[in-house]
């Protein structure tokens, strides 16, 4: 078939792959021509952080779920039905001992990503990695890393806020202290450690 311009600026005849590589750049695509379709599952739609770089503390009941200061993000979702993976990165320590915590995850207010229940078991995601010198709540700080893929969110594109949380299971409450050691003195040997959580976005 014979290519033909008419007078409109219309082009006919180009067979598909007709055109050179590299001719059609990004410049020529318009917005939101590339579609899910043609993106396909396991796309990277977005990716939000909340990086705190500076420290607090908190106080923990027994028993209570709790939200951990500043540890917290939202995303309004690009598609209806995609899915969200979570990283988790906590650096602190609790100002008493034993560490008898464990770390958690909640959409809005839901929480997710837990261990089935079994018994008195206390269930969670993650829990402290103890600092270098073993149990030490002064110094060497610690850390709980923990992911979890959520495809079980209601679809729709509202704006969703994801918390890291922990649970206190010591008798009585205790002191939380979030990006440093509990006596934060100014020596190499205590340390200052950014918390982060980081969604990203997939395409389903």
């Amino acid at each position: 078939m014979p290519i033909t311009i008419n007078g409109a600026g219309t082009i006919t005849g180009v067979s598909i792959g007709g055109l050179p590589d590299g001719i059609v750049d990004t410049d020529m695509l318009a917005n939101n021509a590339v579609t899910a379709a043609k993106r396909g599952a396991g796309a990277i739609l977005q990716v939000v952080q909340n990086h705190v770089t500076g420290t607090s503390s908190q106080s923990l009941s027994q028993n209570a779920v709790t939200n951990i200061t500043n540890l917290n993000v939202s995303i309004t979702p690009k598609a209806s039905t995609s899915d969200m993976l979570i990283y988790v990165m906590w650096h602190g320590e609790l100002a008493d001992t034993p560490h008898n915590t464990v770390f958690g995850l909640k959409r809005n207010t839901t929480a997710i990503g837990n261990a089935a229940s079994s018994g008195n078991r206390s269930t969670g995601i993650g829990n402290i990695n103890i600092g270098y010198g073993g149990d030490d709540d002064a110094s060497t700080i610690d850390s709980a890393k923990y992911q979890f893929f959520d495809t079980g969110r209601p679809s729709g594109t509202s704006q969703i806020t994801y918390h890291a949380t922990i649970v206190n299971r010591h008798s009585g409450g205790i002191t939380l202290v979030n990006g440093r050691t509990v006596s934060n003195a100014n020596s190499p040997g205590y340390e200052l450690c950014p918390c982060s959580i980081t969604i990203f976005e997939v395409a389903t």
